[in-house]
């Protein structure tokens, strides 16, 4: 479908209205379909940030983008940020605007920003969701089939250190959809499984399945698929989606990271700083924290290099065991079926 709405001044001819309907559908071409959606979420994220302070979001003043720079850098790298742009002066082409984050000024802003970051080592300020705010979460979560879907979802990330990705798609034809029949109860109701059949380690799509051992996560966990059996009886088929909202619909990434910003809000925490993989950070650190080994660690998130060590806040050790730990340690496996 053509994007191009800029076309305002086009003479009133038959010819010129084919010529113009031509010139959008090949402007709508010159970009592939993946950078189109790409261009969305930007655009789409960009346009809520405008909101945010009051202000229209097209044209884009040099002010705002500024702003938006300083907005972005405070849990964002100085290269995905430039990608950012790109994605908002891709929306002005398509609309026929100037484009004013070109300027001197947003040059060297970002340049500031890249420094500033090398100066800390690269590292960007994003914080693990810690067992405490998980927990304070749950709290204000009532008894709702969307609460305790939520309820079920966090721990799980928590507790099992998933990709966010890896258990809540971003659309719900993705092939990453969790589906119940990818799902089970342990041994005596006392954990459960989640396999997964796709995920950034496992290129070859070997499927890996990640068993959960937490009494908090697997009560959120069965007090959820209470609420789904009675509420949704005639979505039972195995190959319906395992985190399911109550019309039958999978909980998708969007809403969930909507859902946490406006409940971080309501605790008075700046959700800006928390982002999709803060969970899995959050359980990186927890046992880090009580002095797990950093091999089991990677062999728990399934991590295969260094970049675990991105993953963990340098908090100091305890005088006491991590409850997150203690119900953790050594029963969280990973199994690689081929």
């Amino acid at each position: 479908m053509p994007v191009c709405k800029s076309f305002t001044d086009v003479p009133n001819s038959p010819l010129a209205k084919v010529l113009m309907a031509r010139a959008s559908s090949l402007l709508n071409a010159g970009l592939a379909t993946s950078s189109r959606n790409t261009q969305a979420r930007h655009v789409k994220r960009f346009s809520e940030f405008a909101q945010s302070i009051h202000t229209e979001p097209f044209p884009a003043s040099e002010t705002v983008l500024c702003l938006w720079v300083a907005h972005l850098s405070r849990f964002i790298r100085a290269a995905s940020i430039k990608s950012y742009l790109a994605a908002v002066r891709s929306e002005h082409t398509d609309r026929g605007l100037q484009w004013m984050g070109a300027s001197s000024r947003i040059t060297r802003l970002l340049r500031g920003v890249q420094r500033s970051q090398t100066n800390t080592c690269g590292k960007i300020t994003r914080l693990a969701m810690s067992l405490k705010i998980v927990r304070q979460l749950s709290g204000l979560l009532g008894t709702s089939h969307y609460h305790l879907l939520l309820k079920a979802v966090i721990w799980s990330l928590l507790v099992g250190m998933f990709r966010i990705g890896e258990i809540v798609p971003s659309s719900a034809g993705s092939d990453r959809l969790i589906r119940l029949s990818e799902f089970k109860w342990g041994a005596a109701g006392r954990c459960y499984l989640i396999t997964l059949k796709r995920s950034k380690t496992d290129v070859f799509a070997k499927s890996v399945t990640v068993e959960v051992t937490s009494s908090e996560a697997v009560v959120a966990m069965r007090a959820f698929m209470v609420s789904r059996a009675s509420h949704l009886a005639s979505l039972r088929l195995v190959s319906a989606p395992l985190f399911m909202l109550q019309d039958g619909a999978p909980l998708l990434r969007r809403q969930l990271l909507d859902a946490l910003a406006r409940l971080l809000a309501a605790m008075g925490i700046d959700h800006s700083v928390y982002r999709a993989l803060s969970f899995r950070a959050g359980g990186a650190s927890s046992l880090a924290a009580c002095g797990v080994p950093l091999n089991d660690i990677m062999r728990q998130g399934r991590w295969r290099s260094s970049a675990v060590l991105r993953y963990i806040d340098p908090l100091p050790v305890p005088t006491g065991r991590n409850p997150l730990v203690s119900l953790s340690y050594n029963i969280i496996h990973i199994y690689i079926y081929i």
